[in-house]
């Protein structure tokens, strides 16, 4: 079985609370509720049974800081290997990252990997690696990466891990049919697919078990039971009906809806 990649959003951060949010924080960190994220995630993939081979994260502190919160047990034995370009793609203060020597301070060295972040890692200016208008390109390089990576593991059911940010995950998953956006710390596990009529690339597709787990949140956050719209009337549970049964349409009638 070919290597499993999971895309995880980071967790919510200081410059997107609702009360206090503002873009022009500089590299912003978590929020309390960015933590609690954290350990649900973190008690989620617990829950899997897996140990994770690699863990990329993006560099900026609350990429490194869902990372360090949620991949403990990893952490043990390895380092969070930190990849600029999965950084976010925006021009904001709060989407530029800080200087490999601030990031050390505040971090160390212990538990993470900086082999890839170079000086010049936050610039964005025009010609840049990381400017808006070479997004396209970034992604890609991105996308080859994990792709090489993973090849280093195939055949082995290895499970890669790749903390990144909601806008650069929508032109990281190219060609990805799901258009719903990762709510914060939110995984879903994907595994590539060759095509060879395109001169071996690939695009990342997401797993059925990860589909179906999503549905399945998705549905059991759907209220159960009665309950009252904001003007008052009731709206009372949906019966199960067998395929041959027509859904009675009464209660609309007996409460004059």
């Amino acid at each position: 079985m070919p290597p499993t990649i999971h895309i995880i959003r980071t967790a919510e951060a200081a410059h997107y609370t609702r009360d206090s949010g503002n873009i022009e924080y500089h590299d912003p960190v978590l929020t309390k509720e960015g933590y609690e994220q954290c350990r649900e995630l973190a008690s989620e993939i617990a829950g899997l049974g897996h140990k994770f081979e690699l863990v990329l994260a993006s560099p900026m502190k609350r990429s490194i800081q869902t990372a360090l919160a949620v991949f403990r047990e990893y952490l043990q034995s390895k380092k969070i290997v930190l990849l600029p370009d999965l950084q976010e793609l925006g021009m904001y203060p709060g989407d530029t990252g800080s200087p490999q020597g601030e990031l050390e301070r505040i971090f160390g060295t212990d538990g993470l990997d900086y082999y890839f972040v170079g000086p010049d890692w936050t610039d964005k200016s025009p010609g840049s690696r990381s400017a808006f208008s070479s997004l396209f390109k970034r992604a890609n390089l991105a996308r080859h990466f994990i792709r090489s990576v993973a090849r280093t593991y195939r055949d082995t059911d290895a499970h890669i891990a790749v903390l990144t940010h909601s806008h650069f995950i929508n032109y990281l998953l190219t060609g990805y049919s799901d258009t719903s956006v990762f709510k914060f710390a939110e995984r879903r596990a994907f595994r590539h697919v060759f095509f060879e009529e395109e001169g071996l690339d690939s695009r990342l597709e997401e797993t059925p078990d990860s589909v179906a787990r999503r549905e399945k949140k998705r549905l059991d956050a759907i209220p159960k039971g009665d309950y009252y719209l904001p003007f008052g009337f009731k709206v009372p549970e949906v019966p199960t009906v067998a395929e041959t049964e027509q859904p009675s349409n009464s209660w609309m009638f007996a409460h004059k809806i």
